[in-house]
């Protein structure tokens, strides 16, 4: 008797085959590259700042601000309590300074830099204030600026909402 033999023979390779080969490799690599560019698309803008080519520009401009500032005789201090955000400010010689125009730009960082702008009202003795009612629980930063007779004070604190 006979062994049994499985035949087994090899079907030479034929051009449709290694067509077949060449179009599962790059079709598989072509899937690939699409989910890796649907991604990069779908998940980033790739908008750092707003109007980049504008703020350059008005980069010297903004040292030149920086210079003036360090020239202001004003001493101001800045407190957050109980939901109320104040600024004081003086001049040097410890008067109050009563007519200046006071915002605040509020910033959440951790939500993505979502912000709301305020004004300070005039409290008196140089005192100005605003309710912040929209805090929640957090970190903040709020930007203060103070236009007054042609002067411009900037001030940036850190704010933490319990």
């Amino acid at each position: 008797m006979k062994n049994a033999q499985t035949n087994k023979t090899k079907k030479p390779l034929s051009g449709k085959r290694v067509f077949l080969y060449f179009l599962m490799f790059f079709g598989s690599i072509s899937m690939v590259d699409a989910f890796f560019v649907y991604s990069a698309i779908s998940t980033h803008t790739g908008v750092v700042t707003e109007n980049p080519y504008e703020k350059g520009l008005a980069y010297n401009k903004i040292l030149e601000q920086a210079k003036q500032q360090k020239n202001i005789n004003v001493i101001s201090t800045q407190v957050y309590e109980n939901g109320v955000l104040s600024m004081t400010l003086h001049d040097r010689d410890g008067r109050a300074i009563e007519n200046a125009a006071i915002t605040a730009k509020i910033i959440q960082p951790i939500k993505n830099g979502k912000s709301k702008d305020v004004i300070l009202e005039y409290s008196g003795n140089g005192l100005y204030t605003v309710v912040f009612q929209d805090a929640v629980v957090g970190h903040w930063r709020a930007h203060l600026e103070a236009i007054w007779n042609n002067q411009d004070y900037q001030k940036t604190i850190e704010l933490t909402v319990q």
